[in-house]
């Protein structure tokens, strides 16, 4: 009898240790994502004005500066001035931030106060607020090391594969738009060579003018090394023979 219950109890055994998956195999890639995270942040500076007044007070301009210097702006980004009313002097005060702006470099639009997100906040009065609008880019969360150690029957790769590149392609980008939506692409390099040659197969070919010297690069020659204006040295070498 106990002979015959020992195979049974091995079959039990294997039956249980088969049906049974290791922590390797329960794991999903989903676990560990590798993607930056992109999302629109907008902020908004309020510049303050005296009554009547178009210039900025001391103040208020230690304000704004420090406000661009907090933002990060670089040369060429773009800000939107918004003013409560459409006066000559709402227009004479955003004249005089559009000039501290310009002489760093950043460029300036108007948004209409009935398309501006910020309009029902603001009431009548003596200011001018600065919106900016601006894409920002959150790295995933690396190290990640969810995925168990041990044999592996599914072969994929470690939880933590690729969190390096996700994250420092994050760091690097310039605009993190790009992450979204590329940009447009330039003329491909192969474009001057094929215009080349249509205009060769056309008969238009590139009349050069008559002196290259003054056009010339610093250290190019229109004639070839050595020789001379008038072929100099290729007819002395024929006198000399």
């Amino acid at each position: 009898m106990i002979c015959r219950l020992i195979p049974l109890i091995g079959l039990v055994a294997l039956a249980a240790l088969g049906g049974c998956e290791s922590p390797v195999e329960e794991w999903q890639p989903v676990e560990a994502p590798k993607t930056s995270k992109v999302e629109l942040a907008r902020l908004s500076h309020t510049v303050r004005f005296e009554p009547s007044a178009t210039k900025m007070s001391p103040s208020e301009t230690t304000r704004l500066v420090g406000f661009l210097d907090d933002s990060d702006l670089v040369p060429g980004e773009h800000v939107y001035l918004q003013a409560p009313r459409d006066d000559s002097l709402s227009r004479a005060r955003e004249a005089t931030i559009r000039r501290i702006l310009a002489r760093r470099g950043i460029l300036v639009g108007t948004v209409p106060e009935s398309k501006s997100p910020l309009g029902e906040q603001l009431a009548l009065g003596d200011v001018v607020t600065i919106e900016l609008e601006r894409y920002v880019v959150t790295p995933p969360d690396c190290p990640n090391w969810s995925k168990p150690t041990g044999g592996d029957p599914t072969n994929t790769v470690a939880s933590n594969f690729g969190c390096a590149t996700a994250t420092n392609l994050g760091l690097m980008v310039a605009n993190p738009r790009d992450l979204i939506a590329g940009r447009r692409a330039g003329p491909a390099d192969a474009e001057p060579a094929l215009r080349a040659i249509q205009n060769y197969r056309a008969g238009k070919p590139i009349v050069l003018p008559d002196d290259l010297s003054s056009n010339s690069s610093p250290g190019a020659s229109a004639a070839a090394p050595g020789a001379t204006a008038g072929g100099g040295s290729g007819s002395s070498g024929g006198s000399g023979g």
